[in-house]
C-alpha cells in the first residue's frame, strides 16, 4: 500500500484462469 511497483503479467501455467506477476520492480 502506497508503494509503486511495476510488473508484467503472464498466464500462470498451472492455472490458466489466473495471471501471475513477473519481473516485479519496486520503484
Amino acid at each position: 500500500e502506497g508503494q509503486k511497483v511495476t510488473f508484467d503479467t503472464e498466464p500462470d501455467p498451472k492455472d490458466t484462469g489466473k495471471l501471475r506477476a513477473v519481473n516485479v520492480i519496486p520503484q
